[in-house]
């Protein structure tokens, strides 16, 4: 969204980011740095490089409200607001003892120093990040990985076919699959679960019971734009209900598609060119006398998001991967390059371009 943002908004308008890290991170390749560490350089870089124009704050901490954002150092007035901070993961067994998620390069950091010392590890969630990562460190390492998932079948969002495929490269790789299991209580480095096994454990890496974390909006601005799933509601623009001048994208969104790197990435396009259009209106409006036509005329030119089925692809290890689109599915080597491409062009326009 800045990058669409900087060198086509008027001078008078400053570009403020607020984050808790000062660095982007591709986050689709960020389970690499697991198992090695020098991956890192490829798939990250600091935001005052990336944008030497904008002012960079970075806050553990703050609160949003309609017209003001609090951090810990300052307060900051806005005209326009983009809202994408993601999600989180939700660990809902009360011992957490050597558990960790995995949402940032810190965290791939910190699960890094701890494979070394440890045997058995065991990866909760069979999703997309689930088996993405069972096959990092299936074909990387030599230690003993179970996957459990509480679906019958792993990457159950995905074709049945790309669940066959999965699984087929993983069990052949020794990952011991545990399907229709959920984990309710962690003791004594084990995970017991509904059908009664209990899997060892020296790591878990919980990658499921993702959810929306909106406890940064200010309730009493931003209580008719949440849904019962702690989501943010937004119009087909990409403007969070009840509000003109403040957009919400990414997985943050109330939206019924699958929350991918590519889908946000696309929000962040539509809500760049939807402020750089109201701004140019208002410019516009400013002119002219204020009536009922020239709004409408505002309001047709901003440019509509259509939810849409995304192409997907899904790595196993550094050879091999997933691509599929809809029913399509197809593996293994020319989509593991087709990622890495990707990945390079992504890296390349966000540095470059």
């Amino acid at each position: 969204c800045i990058k669409k943002l900087i060198g086509k908004i008027p001078k008078e308008y400053e570009i403020i980011l607020i984050d808790k890290k000062d660095s982007f991170e591709y986050t689709p390749s960020l389970l690499k740095v697991i198992t090695d560490q020098s991956y890192l350089h490829k798939i990250s870089e600091k935001y005052g490089v990336l944008f030497p124009k904008a002012k960079i704050i970075i806050s553990e901490k703050f609160k949003v409200y309609s017209d003001i954002i609090i951090t810990e150092d300052e307060e900051i007035r806005y005209d326009y607001l983009v809202i994408c901070l993601g999600n989180k993961i939700s660990i809902y067994v009360s011992n957490k003892k050597d558990i960790y998620t995995v949402k940032t390069i810190s965290d791939a950091l910190g699960i890094q120093k701890r494979i070394n010392n440890s045997n058995e590890i065991a990866i909760i969630g069979g999703g997309l990040t689930g088996c993405e990562l069972a096959a990092e460190l299936a074909t990387k390492t030599i230690k003993n990985i179970s996957l459990i998932e509480g679906a019958e079948r792993l990457v159950f969002r995905l074709p049945s076919r790309a669940s066959s495929k999965v699984h087929k490269f993983l069990t052949k790789r020794k990952v011991d699959i545990y399907l229709g299991e959920k984990v309710l209580k962690n003791e004594n480095n084990k995970l017991h679960t509904d059908k009664g096994n209990e899997i060892r454990f020296d790591l878990a890496i919980w990658v499921s019971g993702i959810i929306s974390d909106t406890s940064f909006l200010i309730k009493k601005d931003f209580g008719d734009a949440i849904d019962e799933k702690d989501r943010i509601e937004v119009n087909e623009y990409l403007q969070v209900k009840g509000f003109e001048n403040i957009y919400a994208g990414g997985d943050i969104c109330a939206i019924d598609e699958e929350k991918t790197a590519q889908m946000a990435e696309k929000h962040g396009i539509v809500i760049a060119q939807n402020i750089l259009n109201t701004i140019n209106n208002e410019e516009f409006r400013l002119k002219k006398a204020k009536d009922s036509a020239i709004t409408i005329r505002m309001k047709k030119e901003l440019v509509e998001y259509h939810a849409q089925s995304w192409a997907w692809l899904l790595s196993l290890g550094d050879y091999d991967a997933l691509f599929g689109k809809k029913k399509f599915v197809f593996g293994y080597k020319i989509p593991s390059m087709m990622k890495k491409m990707v990945e390079f062009l992504t890296m390349m326009r966000i540095k470059y371009f």
